[in-house]
């Protein structure tokens, strides 16, 4: 009686285990051909400099849209050397297989005149079905004090009015900046991560202030 049910434990613990290598196996492949697909720039949107909402309007009078308060927090964290920035990049993935490509995380790394600058990773998952395309979104922070090493104002500015497509900025010409964005596809089963060889652009050689934000901010 003894033997039968260790036997039973024994196959059924094989059965559990070639159950689970056949889900990561699955995993896997639909990781692969995610890093296969397609990868269009669609909009950047939800810009926030020190926890403040700003759009490229808010910019294009040097800030006079902002709140008095708003710009006080701005130059005291400038001060301090701090401008914590975040935004959110929207991406389409097209998948030209016929099985779906699925991750559940990606790191991202955010390259500024070739220079990278910041990195990070997102944990949302995404699904792409085969022959079809979804949309996604990378959620980005940075501090553009501390990653960009600005050391003026006007700079900081400069930075800004790239990000929010702003070319003209009163008299003043705006210098574009050119942005690149690397992701790493890969999925978490349990404790271990399976990560996609290599990192892959789905932004390439943009320039910041050919149309980075859209008109709906």
């Amino acid at each position: 009686m003894k033997k039968a049910i260790k036997k039973g434990c024994l196959l059924l613990g094989l059965f559990f285990f070639f159950f689970l290598q056949e889900g990561c196996i699955r995993q896997v492949a639909r990781m692969n051909r995610f890093g296969q697909c397609q990868f269009t720039y669609l909009r950047t949107d939800s810009m926030e400099v020190a926890g403040i909402p700003v759009t490229r309007y808010s910019l294009t009078d040097n800030f006079q849209n902002i709140p008095l308060a708003g710009m006080k927090t701005m130059l005291h964290l400038f001060v301090k050397g701090e401008i914590p920035v975040t935004f959110k990049v929207y991406l389409q993935a097209y998948n030209p297989r016929r099985l779906k490509a699925a991750i559940n995380q990606m790191e991202w790394q955010l390259y500024i005149e070739n220079k990278k600058i910041v990195d990070g990773v997102n944990t949302q998952p995404v699904v792409v079905p085969g022959r079809d395309s979804t949309i996604f979104c990378i959620d980005m922070k940075m501090d553009l004090v501390k990653t960009m090493r600005v050391d003026n104002f006007d700079a900081l500015l400069n930075i800004l009015y790239n990000f929010m497509d702003v070319k003209k900025a009163g008299k003043k010409e705006v210098k574009p900046l050119k942005i690149n964005i690397m992701v790493r596809p890969s999925f978490k089963a349990g404790k271990k991560l399976y990560q996609y060889h290599k990192f892959i652009p789905v932004i390439k050689d943009m320039e910041l202030s050919g149309d980075l934000l859209n008109n709906n901010l």
